[in-house]
């Protein structure tokens, strides 16, 4: 994916199975209907952090571990439910628009301080970028999404030397490291 000179995008994120992406591509066309032309132009994934490098195995092991404990508190049972839709701005990138989820942000402390250029606070699937600009107020309401089963990976983004430099973009996801299965916490067997 890399070539000399290029400037790659890496992120850490939470990729939710599959399955959610049904609900997630017909969102992704009305955002686009609505105006937003940054809906189709990252994974279907939650940007955790912003890196300079990839996060090592170990590490991906230890944010998923975390992000498993943290979706068992407070009543969530293991899961990850969206309650309407949040915008996240990223100095030096576009902002991210979609669903929100209930679930908190891994602490800072996961991602190592020499690699880490930024830390999203929220849990916000990446359903649209925005081009640094908060997005309007009149969008389509954001689906209500529920998962279980997700993983942690690694994500490179390489801008595309065609089309809007801000919205173009290829993506190369790492090995994933699944979350543990909630039954595992339950019976005491992790």
């Amino acid at each position: 994916m890399k070539t000399e000179g290029e400037r790659l995008i890496r992120f850490a994120v939470l990729v939710p199975h599959r399955d959610t992406g049904v609900l997630i591509r017909p969102y992704r066309r009305s955002l686009f209907a609505a105006g937003l032309a940054g809906a189709w132009s990252f994974p279907d994934a939650i940007p955790l952090a912003r890196l300079s490098k990839a996060l090592s195995a170990d590490e991906l092991k230890t944010l998923a571990l975390t992000l498993r404990a943290l979706s068992l508190e407070d009543g969530c049972k293991g899961w990850f439910r969206s309650a309407g839709a949040a915008a996240e701005t990223l100095p030096s990138f576009a902002g991210f628009y979609g669903p929100l989820f209930n679930v908190p942000a891994p602490p800072v402390r996961l991602f190592p301080a020499e690699t880490l250029l930024h830390r999203f606070p929220r849990l916000v699937l990446g359903a649209a970028l925005t081009g640094g600009t908060p997005p309007a107020a009149q969008l389509p309401e954001a689906p209500k999404l529920s998962f279980r089963a997700a993983a942690v990976s690694n994500l490179i983004l390489r801008p595309l030397s065609s089309g809007d430099k801000d919205f173009s973009f290829e993506w190369k996801f790492g090995k994933p490291v699944w979350l543990s299965p909630v039954r595992l916490h339950k019976t005491g067997g992790f």
